[in-house]
């Protein structure tokens, strides 16, 4: 940032992930990592303004990567109880090169990002990033709705 300041300009494209907007059991601390970079990033956007400073999280659906073969990292002793991480974790070893998202497209996506005069402050690559993105953002409006009158509840009566 402080070379940034002093130029007057700057860019700052982090690649987080859809894991940081909605999760799935197992992806507990892979998901708080992408969720702390996605408000760190729109953080930096909004500090960074008053010096033509910007900042974008990405956040990827699936890339047909090996991301899921050998750099994945599952339990080595998985705890029985924990049926539905177990479940999560078979769908994505059966993931590993079948994910829907080009990688070559994403970066092409990238570099129009890093061109553009007003970049987002988040961006969601892909279908099923945008998907999940759209469930997400519905199903976070009806929780709320439905407790409005709780959230409501706890102001003061002057």
């Amino acid at each position: 940032m402080p070379v940034f300041r002093t130029q007057n300009s700057g860019y700052f494209l982090n690649i987080a992930s859809i894991s940081g907007s909605t999760t799935a059991p197992g992806q507990a601390i892979y998901s708080a990592t992408k969720a702390a970079l996605i408000l760190l990033t729109e953080a930096v956007d909004a500090e960074g303004r008053d010096f033509n400073v910007r900042a974008t999280a990405v956040c990827p659906g699936g890339l047909r990567t090996d991301f899921l073969g050998g750099s994945a990292r599952f339990l080595q002793a998985p705890i029985a109880a924990y049926r539905s991480v177990r479940e999560h974790e078979q769908r994505y070893r059966q993931l590993n090169q079948n994910q829907s998202g080009d990688p070559v497209k994403a970066a092409r996506a990238l570099m129009i990002l890093a061109e553009s005069a007003d970049p987002p402050g988040r961006i969601y690559l892909g279908v099923d990033s945008f998907a999940a993105i759209g469930r997400k953002l519905q199903a976070v409006a009806d929780e709320a709705q439905a407790w409005r009158a709780l959230s409501l509840s706890t102001h003061y009566e002057d």
